[in-house]
């Protein structure tokens, strides 16, 4: 999955890492459920995914995570 401008979960893989990046700085990247079930269904394709060998989340900005 691509990146999405102005979302609140954005994805990328590069080679074999996975990377969530929570994009709410100014809630301090706090989750919602609707975070939620975007990061849950990201985790569930990459596990099936041998492909993917790490995950990484990170928070946007500089605070909160």
């Amino acid at each position: 999955m691509s990146p999405q401008p102005d979302a609140e979960v954005e994805t990328l893989v590069t080679g074999r890492l996975g990377q969530v990046v929570l994009n709410r700085p100014r809630a301090l990247n706090a989750l919602n459920h609707d975070m939620i079930r975007r990061i849950d269904a990201v985790l569930r394709a990459w596990a099936d995914d041998d492909a993917d060998a790490d995950v990484l989340i990170r928070g946007a900005g500089e605070r909160g995570l």
